[in-house]
């Protein structure tokens, strides 16, 4: 199991534009949250972040899985490149594929109810968009339910609070290493602890809560 970073940061990215802060004035990009686990012949991207467009460009490669863990902006913003993307990708490899969007039930039912679906170019409007896209197949995960991704890979999410929202974090298995993705969970709480613990020993912790 490989875990590949190509961006770590908060919603506001760093640099954030007219800080002065000592992080800022570093000089040590950091593009939003962006994480690539390859595992058993399949990679799984984590996060739609608004820099999705340059990461994809310097991962290089088609995706079988994308994950998104919740609704805010830093995590869905990239939906509309992606949808981009896959027109071209389309003529160039993923006619013969679909990606796999892997969302949590409760981001499936705010894409699908929220008025703003009618909104061009909003992350909504980009969801529906997408799922007209004959190269995407959307599946909705409840949580504490396992999804098997290929016959070695699986996954779990667990709701967690963030903010005014909730987030899903999710449990990766190959058979032999497992990665557990914290996607700005508020508190490490009951439901965090109910996917683990039939899981002994969890190789990988990736903790994204920059916020």
């Amino acid at each position: 199991m490989n875990l590949l970073v190509f961006g770590s940061g908060g919603s506001e990215g760093i640099p954030v534009p007219f800080c002065n802060c000592r992080l800022c004035k570093s000089g040590e990009r950091r593009r939003r949250a962006g994480y690539v686990i390859e595992t058993s012949g399949i990679n799984l991207w984590l996060e739609a972040s608004p820099d999705l467009r340059e990461q994809l460009i310097d991962y290089g490669k088609l995706i079988d899985y994308l994950y998104i863990s919740h609704i805010h902006y830093d995590h869905t913003g990239g939906l509309n490149d992606l949808r981009q993307a896959l027109v071209v990708g389309c003529a160039n490899g993923y006619e013969n594929k679909k990606l796999k969007l892997l969302i949590p039930f409760h981001l499936h039912e705010e894409f699908i109810s929220n008025k703003c679906k009618n909104i061009r170019e909003s992350v909504y409007h980009s969801f529906q968009n997408l799922l007209s896209c004959e190269s995407v197949e959307v599946i909705s995960i409840k949580p504490m339910t396992w999804i098997r991704l290929n016959e070695k890979v699986k996954v779990v999410i667990a709701d967690t609070a963030h903010s005014n929202t909730l987030s899903s974090s999710i449990l990766v298995k190959d058979g032999k290493k497992s990665l557990l993705y914290l996607a700005d969970a508020d508190m490490l709480d009951e439901n965090l602890h109910r996917i683990t613990e039939h899981v002994k020993n969890i190789d990988i912790v990736l903790a994204h809560t920059p916020f």
